[in-house]
């Protein structure tokens, strides 16, 4: 009987080690094949500008840039998310930005200049945000633009929105944007 106690107690010592290394190794495993879903801060931060007089929030993981042309005219300020796919230095594939265009004169009515301007394609609509209603153009080539115009001062003010990932990135993208362009208020 001994003996038998001998290999019992030997099996255990042998047995109890593998499934601990199995344990860990399953641990490993899983925990390097989760895949952690996107999510963005709730903490935003107010930008504003006082000489065309405006403010806006934006996720505070969010990076400000004033060296974008989105408008032809240049952009006053870029608000950018980098993605955890995208490359430098290409066009944006996961990501999103929203840029604010340099207001800028123009010599016919705002609906009339949208139409002049954007292809047969693009979707007009309006959209109100901070009590101003904007007319609302979306266009597509490579990846679709969400355009924002209205008339402040007597000169268009404008507001591009782009977003692009996977899908569970891109829905987080377009939320942060939906927020930040529904934060928007002109000062007076």
């Amino acid at each position: 009987m001994a003996k038998k106690g001998r290999s019992t107690s030997q099996i255990k010592w042998l047995v109890i080690p593998l499934i601990l290394i199995g344990l860990v190794a399953a641990f490993v495993f899983f925990k390097g094949n989760t895949e952690t879903k996107p999510s963005e801060s709730t903490a935003y931060r107010v930008y504003q500008n006082s000489e065309i007089g405006f403010s806006i929030s934006y996720p505070e993981s969010w990076e400000l840039r004033s060296d974008t042309q989105a408008f032809e005219n240049g952009d006053i300020v870029s608000f950018n998310k980098t993605g955890p796919t995208q490359k430098a230095q290409t066009e944006i594939t996961d990501g999103a930005r929203l840029s604010i265009a340099i207001p800028f004169a123009i010599n016919t009515d705002l609906k009339s200049w949208l139409k002049d301007n954007f292809s047969n394609e693009a979707k007009f609509s309006q959209m109100t945000f901070g009590g101003v209603t904007f007319e609302q153009v979306n266009e597509c080539y490579i990846g679709c633009f969400i355009y924002f115009y209205t008339l402040k001062d007597g000169k268009v003010f404008g507001m591009a929105t782009f977003a692009a990932g996977d899908d569970s990135y891109k829905m987080v993208y377009e939320n942060a944007l939906l927020t930040m362009l529904k934060s928007f208020k002109f000062d007076n």
